[in-house]
């Protein structure tokens, strides 16, 4: 095994989930609506995990440029939504195309997919 996948799986039993919104920062509606929701909190910690690992991985630097752009796109998408069906939709959507993009060697990164039912059953 090479030492980077050592590293990267090694970082990734470490994680710690941490949503990448700043809740005591909040600067808009969709913000303020994920800080106010653990099932979207939840789901900006694994998306937030997912992009981390992946990023990590070796995808290759065509790829890692690819992802961040994609990343930013899919922000710009999500910004746009006006009530909560619409975040969960995106963030489902995001977290299942970065758990796909793929590796060029090693292992994958581990993927932290939250469980649906905990979605559903926790409406606003």
């Amino acid at each position: 095994m090479h030492l980077r996948t050592l590293f990267t799986l090694g970082l990734s039993l470490l994680a710690v989930e941490a949503p990448a919104i700043e809740c005591a920062r909040v600067s808009n509606f969709v913000e303020e609506t994920i800080c106010g929701d653990p099932t979207l909190i939840r789901l900006d910690a694994a998306l937030n995990n997912n992009y981390r690992w992946t990023s990590n991985s070796d995808v290759g630097d065509g790829a890692r440029k690819a992802l961040k752009q994609s990343q930013r796109t899919w922000l710009l998408r999500r910004n746009r939504c006006t009530d909560r069906e619409c975040m969960v939709t995106l963030y489902k959507q995001r977290i299942e195309a970065v758990c796909d993009y793929p590796v060029i060697s090693g292992v994958h990164s581990i993927c932290d997919i939250p469980d649906i039912s905990e979605i559903k059953n926790q409406s606003n």
